[in-house]
């Protein structure tokens, strides 16, 4: 078989298609004559692009040319199920109506979408809990394996950059869907490389595929990836300073968040102590906790400057979200309750990114720098409990009119006991990174165990590739190790109403008089403080690459085991424990 680039090369038989992850791991296709402008079908002219988007959304998938069987029933799920849980928190029309309109005319588009349409029921549908990811649902599945296979022959001869990057965004969510870390960072990676290739773009693909990418490609940061290994996506994108629609103000906040990501990344070499000690076999400390190998050496003027810029930059956009919300409050207009839930959530992530951003230049400060942000920990915790009202209203405005009046208790989709019946997943991230920041890097126990009441209350149980459950428990196991408490009392999974402390807060912990101080430094003094809690599964997953940085093995975490790691006396101390996330 003649070697093609791309999804075509390094297969290991390539008579044989492999389920999981499917697509080979290799470098990023990009066609050789790449510098194409990218125009989607409907890109004749503003009426036409009308014409052809809106009757797609009425176009019943048997009337799609070459449609198969049983894609037919896959397809109608998608538009009606799928899309709206992965445009969930986006009012963009990239999975309503874009991909839809490319499934009519691309097989390798109907394919994709056959396959995560059938993924998405088996393991979030049919286990609305989702507590327990499934293992290898493509593989499991005939019609979703033959789907992603018959997507990836087509994809072994595409040399459309546009339908390419289209496919990747595909791939990728489904990869997340099913927890394939290793394999969703090397699509995203694939998607980035062949859309920074593309010398010019049509305004659709502008304005429908890339806010979609730039979206996805800010999670490997979060799975192991640095700025060494995984490309940034080169962004012509220009922020607005003044928002005229919430919309405005979303997509400048993603813009924000891939560089302040990006550049948080960059200072880590620099902040991560030297020394560990040696109880364990090598192989078990392949992580950057081994010495961070800039440590002690300045950051570069460069990445300073870019820092000051970007913090800048972070402020002008909390003053533009201000005088959105004082435009809407001043023309008395009722805002939506998932348009107040956004903008909280916006502005939460402003501020974690604006404490994590400014703590990982000031290494010589160590865990000490976070006590500074405590103003920023407390607006945090109050905009979590502005989102629950705004659920709650949203809740009252779609009860039945003979339904009583008093909203009845609601547990996080995650517990066992929600109000209504709702979906568990999530495609992007929410509140649950947010507030788990919030829950280990704030050391004040009131502030704190107010955050995770409401990691687990206002959390899905997947944003992503975050699992509440795992992140949730890791929290509260930080929260004990490092005020010296036993949180076993605490029913922290119960909501609380509007006191989560209210049976809790005059419990004398013996260990830590101090522990409910608001002192964070005598609430837990430097050498009680944790530098970080990680996967250790994930750790050595991420660390095993070839040659060309990419993944060589899929080995996704879904374990209980976290390690933990303190720096006290001049060394790094780790040790494992199991969870009992089942309690």
């Amino acid at each position: 078989m003649q070697e093609m680039h791309g999804y075509g090369e390094n297969l290991r038989n390539p008579e044989i298609f492999y389920p999981t992850p499917i697509a080979p791991v290799g470098h990023a296709r990009v066609p050789p004559h790449h510098g194409r402008m990218l125009v989607l079908p409907c890109e004749a002219g503003s009426a036409n692009r009308q014409r052809s988007i809106l009757p797609m959304m009425r176009m019943l998938p048997s009337s799609f040319p070459g449609l198969e069987g049983s894609q037919g029933r896959a397809l109608q799920f998608f538009g009606s199920v799928v899309a709206p849980a992965l445009s969930k928190g986006s009012k963009d029309d990239f999975w309503r109506r874009t991909v839809l309109q490319m499934a009519s005319t691309q097989p390798a588009v109907r394919h994709a979408l056959t396959a995560i349409s059938t993924v998405f029921e088996e393991s979030v549908v049919r286990d609305p809990s989702h507590i327990t990811p499934a293992t290898s649902t493509i593989g499991q599945n005939p019609l979703a394996t033959a789907e992603y296979n018959k997507a990836i022959r087509h994809m072994m001869k595409c040399t459309d950059d546009q339908l390419a990057v289209v496919v990747c965004i595909i791939f990728v969510s489904l990869e997340i869907l099913q927890q394939n870390r290793l394999a969703a960072v090397d699509h995203c990676r694939h998607g980035v490389l062949i859309m920074n290739n593309t010398q010019t773009m049509s305004p659709c693909v502008r304005d429908k595929i890339l806010p979609t990418l730039r979206r996805l490609a800010v999670f490997p940061y979060f799975f192991g990836s640095v700025p060494d290994s995984f490309p940034a996506l080169s962004d012509a994108f220009h922020p607005m300073e003044r928002f005229h629609v919430l919309d405005d103000a979303v997509a400048s906040m993603e813009y924000w968040t891939s560089r302040a990501i990006r550049l948080i990344r960059r200072a880590d070499p620099y902040r991560i102590p030297r020394g560990c000690d040696d109880g364990l076999p090598e192989d078990d400390y392949i992580d950057p906790y081994r010495g961070g190998p800039l440590s002690g050496t300045p950051i570069p003027d460069d990445m300073r400057a870019e820092q000051r810029v970007v913090l800048g930059l972070m402020r002008r956009w909390q003053n533009g979200m201000h005088e959105y919300l004082s435009m809407v409050a001043a023309a008395a207009s009722t805002i939506d309750p998932e348009d107040s839930w956004k903008s909280c959530l916006l502005r939460m992530r402003c501020l974690i990114l604006q404490v994590w951003l400014t703590v990982n230049y000031l290494p010589d400060e160590g865990q000490m720098a976070f006590d500074r942000h405590m103003g920023s920990f407390r607006e945090i915790v109050a905009l979590g409990y502005e989102m629950r009202a705004s659920r709650q209203a949203s809740a009252a405005q779609h009860r039945p009119s003979d339904s009583p009046t008093e909203t009845p208790p609601r547990r996080s989709e995650a517990g066992t006991s929600a109000a209504t019946a709702q979906f568990s997943f999530a495609s992007d991230m929410g509140a649950l990174p947010i507030l788990f920041f919030a829950t280990v890097r704030c050391r004040d126990l009131e502030l704190r165990l107010r955050a995770l009441a409401l990691l687990w209350e206002l959390s899905t149980a997947r944003e992503g590739l975050f699992r509440v459950d795992r992140m949730a428990h890791t929290a509260r196991r930080c929260v004990e190790l490092e005020h010296g408490v036993d949180l076993a009392r605490w029913r922290w999974r119960d909501g609380g109403g509007d006191d989560p402390l209210r049976e809790f807060r005059n419990v004398a912990f013996g260990d830590n008089p101090a522990a409910w101080s608001h002192d964070p430094l005598e609430a837990v003094p430097e050498g009680m403080r944790l530098w970080d809690a990680v996967d250790p599964v994930l750790m050595k997953a991420v660390l095993r690459r070839g040659e060309n940085g990419l993944a060589k093995e899929q080995a996704p975490a879904r374990g209980r085991t976290v390690r933990f790691i303190r720096y006290r006396d001049g060394k790094l101390q780790r040790w494992e424990e199991k969870l009992s996330i089942n309690e």
